[in-house]
């Protein structure tokens, strides 16, 4: 083979990697933005995560839901030196379906690790909204209170 005709194939080659290469990177983004999209709580209902190197649970718990499909609820956030109360609300009819607590994934702060951000329902009556003002460190494993909390429409 002439040095002539090698030159295309390598171009050719390294054009494939290239390409290769960005969708790869593409493929790491895009899944990284899935993990900052909320994810809905069941109602009356407890989830264990893994922050950083911590266990912690996040437990939902409806406070009226005896007397009808929406009402106040109590999000109970623990961990293995402190256990939280937050207040919120959820609806649970058949056209609203809010949730009474939402999570997601993202770097808030300094620590290396990605946090777990608390997404709540804004106001029980409304706006769908969601409110994230807390979230649990990866670096100790304990709940903060965002300085500016973060806000996003909610959709089903």
């Amino acid at each position: 083979m002439t040095k002539r005709a090698a030159l295309p194939s390598l171009l050719f080659v390294i054009a494939g990697l290239l390409l290769i290469g960005f969708m790869l990177a593409g493929g790491f983004a895009a899944v990284r933005h899935l993990h900052e999209i909320p994810v809905a709580l069941e109602c009356d209902g407890t989830r264990g995560f893994v922050v950083g190197d911590h266990s912690v649970t996040i437990e939902t718990k409806s406070l009226s839901l005896q007397h009808g499909d929406d009402g106040a609820a109590e999000v109970i956030v623990a961990g293995a030196a402190f256990e939280t109360v937050l207040p919120s609300w959820f609806n649970q009819d058949l056209f609203m379906d809010v949730h009474p607590a939402h999570y997601s994934w993202q770097d808030v702060d300094s620590s290396p690790g990605r946090d777990l951000l608390i997404w709540m329902p804004a106001s029980p009556a409304g706006t769908l909204l969601l409110v994230a003002s807390h979230y649990l460190s990866s670096g100790d494993g304990l709940l903060h209170v965002l300085n500016t909390p973060l806000q996003r429409q909610y959709s089903r």
